[in-house]
């Protein structure tokens, strides 16, 4: 991540994404996962990785649902905009069926996410 985050490879590569299964951040709520010691583990573990080296947004699954926050750091909202986020953008993408997708497009003025379900006709 630290090479990453040099300023050469951010003048060329823009975004620095992670990806990892479970969410650091969920507000699902009675799912164990979003209020369990799971959570505050990787909290305290990973999200100080992802402020000291910058990092944009964060995909996660393995909760059966979809949502976005707002830039986060260190369990507090930092910004209230997508544009030039100043925090993590902290996504989870758990597929909520077999027909759900979500679409995450990375443009020079900001981030914009979408969740697309196809509805099927019996």
């Amino acid at each position: 991540m630290k090479q990453a985050n040099t300023a050469e490879n951010r003048k060329q590569r823009p975004w620095l994404v992670a990806f990892g299964h479970r969410p650091l951040y969920c507000s699902v709520e009675n799912y164990p996962d979003c209020q369990n010691g799971v959570a505050l583990q990787l909290e305290r573990e990973i999200e100080p990785l992802f402020v000291q080296n910058g990092v944009d947004i964060a995909v996660f699954g393995h909760i059966h649902s979809m949502e976005r926050s707002y830039p986060v750091s260190y369990d507090a909202t930092v910004c209230g905009d997508y544009s030039n986020p100043c925090g993590t953008v902290h996504i989870v993408n758990g597929a909520e069926d077999n027909l759900s997708w979500a679409l995450l497009i990375l443009c020079p003025n900001g981030v914009l996410f979408e969740v697309i379900r196809m509805v099927t006709q019996e």
